[in-house]
């Protein structure tokens, strides 16, 4: 209990928070609790507009890279871009192919899986961040 007491409902599967909700935790420090996802904060939009064509499109039907004017560069055996502010490198833990039958919001299946195309799931572990 970060805050001293209960101040939010929680569990051991995806959707449980539904919305953005504020804690204040007992140092008095503020916690954002997010369903999920904490979108990054992009300095520059163009950033934005880049990294959303290369999470929308696929590198089998375009050139990223290309299209966008990334820089590919090596980061201790990976790659990151050059245009990267932070660049966080991953070691995986576990992999896991997405199904049809494990979506629990299936609006996204019609949105973004429409082929049957289902991606893989990675959970991994930050082994080491970089920053410009």
């Amino acid at each position: 209990r970060l805050t001293g007491k209960k101040s939010a409902k929680t569990g051991n599967k995806p959707g449980v928070t539904r919305g953005k909700q504020w804690l204040t935790l007992s140092n008095g420090m503020m916690l954002l609790d997010t369903p999920g996802i904490l979108w990054p904060k992009f300095e520059d939009p163009q950033v934005g507009l880049k990294l959303a064509f290369c999470g929308s499109n696929s590198g089998r039907d375009v050139d990223k890279c290309e299209k966008t004017g990334l820089v590919p560069v090596a980061v201790d055996g990976s790659v990151a871009f050059e245009q990267a502010q932070r660049i966080l490198v991953c070691r995986k833990l576990y992999a896991q192919q997405m199904t049809e039958s494990s979506f629990i919001d299936r609006t996204i299946i019609d949105s973004q899986y429409r082929t049957g195309d289902y991606h893989t799931a990675y959970y991994g572990e930050i082994i080491a961040v970089y920053e410009k």
